[in-house]
């Protein structure tokens, strides 16, 4: 539920997104990448959403990529907790296919199956680029047992385009979201009431 205080405040786990929302990928002709760009306020981003919780990566590429990104990040690469690439989402993957593509099944047994669906990690708030409805968003969301309310859509950042400060309007919405119930944020909005 949105504001529920029981999902947010200490150890609460904060899950972002890598390509396209942390970092842009410069893609060679053959779709290869040569390049990882962090996005602009990728730093002050990272650090500021672990003051509110236990920062996690989330994604879809495989490890490799992620660590290369990682460390384009610098030292605010630090800050996360634990990482989940495409590898350890593969066996919800898995079972999101067999959901999906196996024939003969009526709506409700495909309902019943995807209700099955275990979470991997712990739920909490996701800033990934893909919307809700997605099939990122259904893998992702399956993985950590979450619903579309703790789903935060980042504009998406590719190289060479203006950004738009689209992580600063995500924590924005973080931040009107949820805000009143974390005692982080809380306490954050009762001392900037003193300056």
């Amino acid at each position: 539920m949105e504001g529920d205080p029981s999902f947010l405040g200490s150890g609460m786990r904060i899950y972002t997104d890598l390509d396209e929302t942390l970092i842009g990928n410069v893609h060679a002709p053959d779709g290869q990448v040569i390049d990882i760009i962090p996005r602009p306020g990728v730093q002050w981003f990272l650090r500021t959403l672990s003051n509110h919780g236990d920062l996690w990566l989330i994604t879809a590429a495989n490890s490799a990529h992620a660590e290369q990104a990682l460390r384009k990040l610098g030292r605010e690469a630090r800050l996360f907790k634990g990482i989940i690439t495409r590898e350890d989402m593969k066996p919800v993957e898995e079972q999101i296919e067999v959901v999906l593509e196996t024939p003969g099944l009526t709506d409700e047994q495909r309902l019943t199956l995807w209700k099955e669906i275990q979470p991997i990690e712990k739920p909490g708030i996701v800033f990934d680029d893909f919307p809700v409805g997605s099939s990122l968003w259904a893998m992702k969301s399956k993985s950590l047992g979450i619903d579309e309310d703790k789903w935060i859509v980042v504009d998406p950042y590719f190289p060479g385009s203006p950004d738009h400060q689209g992580l600063k309007r995500a924590y924005s919405e973080f931040v009107a979201r949820f805000g009143d119930q974390s005692p982080e944020l809380g306490r954050r909005k009762r001392t900037l009431a003193w300056l």
